[in-house]
C-alpha cells in the first residue's frame, strides 16, 4: 500500500498507563516494543509519523517526538500536539497500544476526508484514538482543553464529523483490529 501523500500519523505514547502499571508502549509484545508494531503500521500509511509523548525514551525509535503543551490532559492534549505539529492538513491519530490495526482501515477513513473528524465505530463503540482529524479542528480542540472538557467524543461531536462503521461487512475486518492493551490481563490474552 502506498503511503498517503498529504496525511500524517501521530502516535499517542507515554501516557500514565495507570491501569497497566508501567509504560505500555515499551512493553515487549511479539518480540518487540508494543509501539514498534504501531510505528510499522504508521509507516505503511504515511511518510510523516510523529510520536506524542513527554517521555524522552521514545526518541530512541527514530521518529520525531513532540511533548504535550497542555500537560496531563490525556488524549485530547495529544491530539492538540498532533494537529499543531503535523505538516499536513490531515492527521491519523493512533494509540500506541493497538498492534492489530489494518492499514486498509485508513483508506476507508480517508475516503471521508472532507470532515473535520472521521471516527471508526466498532461494536457500537467509537474509536477516537484511531481516527482521522483535520487541522481545522485545532481551535475547537484548544477551546475544550482550555475549558477542561477532555472527553474526546464530546469534542468530536462539536466538529463536522462522520462516524465510520466498521464491521464484518468491511473487506479488511478483523474482530481484534481495535483491541488495545490497557491492563496486564489484556496483554496476557
Amino acid at each position: 500500500m502506498d503511503a498517503f501523500e498529504h496525511c500524517s500519523v501521530a502516535i499517542l505514547a507515554g501516557g500514565k498507563s495507570s491501569r497497566f502499571g508501567t509504560d505500555k508502549g515499551l512493553t515487549i509484545f511479539q518480540h518487540k516494543p508494543l509501539i514498534q508494531h504501531v510505528i510499522d503500521i504508521a509507516n505503511k500509511v504515511s511518510k510523516e509519523v510523529l510520536i506524542i509523548s513527554n517521555d524522552p525514551i521514545y526518541q530512541n525509535f527514530g521518529t520525531p517526538v513532540f511533548n504535550d503543551e497542555f500537560k496531563s490532559k490525556g488524549p485530547l492534549g495529544g491530539l492538540h500536539v498532533a494537529l499543531k505539529n503535523s505538516t499536513n492538513n490531515h492527521c491519523f491519530l493512533m494509540a500506541c497500544d493497538m498492534p492489530f490495526l489494518n492499514p486498509e482501515l485508513f483508506h476507508g477513513l480517508f475516503k471521508n476526508n472532507h470532515y473535520q473528524a472521521v471516527v471508526p465505530v466498532h461494536q457500537h463503540q467509537p474509536e477516537p484514538l484511531c481516527a482521522l482529524y483535520h487541522s481545522s479542528a485545532l481551535p475547537s480542540v484548544e477551546k475544550h482543553l482550555e475549558e477542561g472538557k477532555l472527553k474526546m467524543t464530546d469534542t468530536i461531536e462539536q466538529l463536522n464529523h462522520h462516524w465510520y462503521h466498521v464491521d464484518e461487512n468491511c473487506e479488511f475486518y478483523d474482530s481484534k483490529m481495535f483491541a488495545n492493551i490497557n491492563t496486564i490481563s489484556d496483554w496476557e490474552n
